[in-house]
């Protein structure tokens, strides 16, 4: 009789035990998504706070801006529509003790209004505490759900930049384990893990097709330089600022890639875009534009500043030792120059390095085209 019993309960222990491990899978891959979504969405916010703080560095260099700063953050607006389009972010701006100096046509966190101490509030006085003493990022509940909050620090800490982006309602759904534990049977575990994996399928490819960041280098792409060169062109034309820009080009990279395999390729772009991050300014925005080839937004700089850094980048390359497969191997690059005028748009002026970059490749590459420029580039000297 013993083993009797034992033979008839098997079924419903093995059935038992197939439900805990389905389960216990299920939520395992949940949690796994929810970690990656969370990645996804901190990158995002970090981008939009350093696009705030790119934008900013301009008014904070101007006397007007401890005086008048609703004036001087006017641009906000337009940066604010910018990032809710690419990021999903809200973007505004408080002083060392909490009060909203400036916001994005969305308004402040709790529809709170410029000039309002955001510490006064109850729900959003840890966070501003938080971001006040350093901290990278902090988080508040509001009527729509959690929100996510970074920040950067400006002018010794008297201003904060702070990008805000909330959590889909089901996103937070997700988070919590009884929502997976409190499931009936097999069939709800595949039907509900069905749904939350295609919403966050739908959620990640959103977020990917918008990203303005370039996996590879870590650099701003394309999309991510448009956005910054925008707002750049707008302020240099209204503070009558020279600016110029460098589309570098690497090359014969082609046969990096069919000597040495796609993977050295990589490797070699992850190590020109380090050499060209140390090699320039803070200040000046570097992207990789497409490819094998990066571009430079020089802030205040004219033409014969951005022949010297053009020159300055192209022999620092040039003096590089990469090896492959054990191989040292010496590389290039050509750099086509051009500089902002009264009668550019962001279209011509990358038109017109374009046109600069081709002819320095035709001329022999390793060199530097400008309008007005036609030499060897170890000479560095117009002819």
């Amino acid at each position: 009789m013993p083993p009797a019993r034992s033979s008839s309960t098997l079924p419903i222990k093995l059935a038992a035990l197939l439900l805990v491990c389905f389960i216990a899978l299920s939520w395992s891959l949940v949690q796994r998504e929810h970690e990656q979504n969370s990645e996804e969405m901190s990158k995002h916010l970090h981008m939009s706070a350093w696009l705030l703080e790119q934008a900013l560095q301009p008014h904070l260099r101007q006397p007007s801006a401890s005086t008048d700063l609703t004036q001087d953050y006017a641009f906000l607006t337009t940066l604010q529509t910018q990032v809710l389009q690419s990021l999903n972010c809200n973007l505004y701006i408080i002083d060392a003790g909490g009060h909203l100096l400036a916001t994005g046509p969305q308004g402040g966190p709790m529809q709170t209004q410029r000039g309002q101490s955001l510490e006064q509030l109850p729900g959003l006085k840890s966070a501003v505490e938080q971001l006040a003493q350093g901290a990278p990022d902090a988080s508040y509940q509001d009527h729509d759900g959690t929100h996510r909050l970074a920040a950067r620090l400006l002018d010794n800490g008297r201003l904060i930049a702070i990008a805000d982006m909330s959590e889909p309602s089901w996103y937070s759904d997700l988070g919590s384990p009884v929502y997976i534990l409190t499931l009936a049977g097999i069939v709800l575990v595949l039907l509900v893990w069905r749904i939350s994996n295609k919403a966050l399928q739908e959620w990640q490819r959103q977020s990917l097709a918008q990203s303005i960041i370039d996996p590879l280098t870590t650099l701003p792409n394309r999309r991510g330089f448009e956005l910054l060169a925008s707002q750049g062109l707008k302020e240099a034309k209204r503070t009558k600022e020279e600016l110029s820009v460098l589309l570098i080009n690497l090359d014969l990279f082609a046969r990096v890639n069919l000597n040495y395999g796609t993977h050295a390729g990589d490797t070699l772009l992850k190590h020109l875009s380090s050499l060209l991050r140390t090699t320039l300014r803070a200040s000046d925005i570097l992207c990789r534009w497409n490819g094998d080839e990066f571009i430079v937004l020089l802030k205040n700089s004219p033409a014969d500043t951005a022949l010297l850094v053009a020159e300055k980048l192209r022999s620092r390359v040039a003096e590089q030792k990469f090896n492959f497969s054990g191989e040292a191997v010496s590389l290039t690059v050509s750099i086509g120059v051009a500089t902002l005028t009264s009668r550019d748009d962001l279209r011509s002026l990358l038109s017109r390095a374009a046109g600069t970059l081709t002819s320095a490749k035709e001329q022999g590459r390793d060199r530097i085209g400008y309008p007005h420029f036609s030499g060897n580039s170890t000479a560095g000297q117009p002819t």
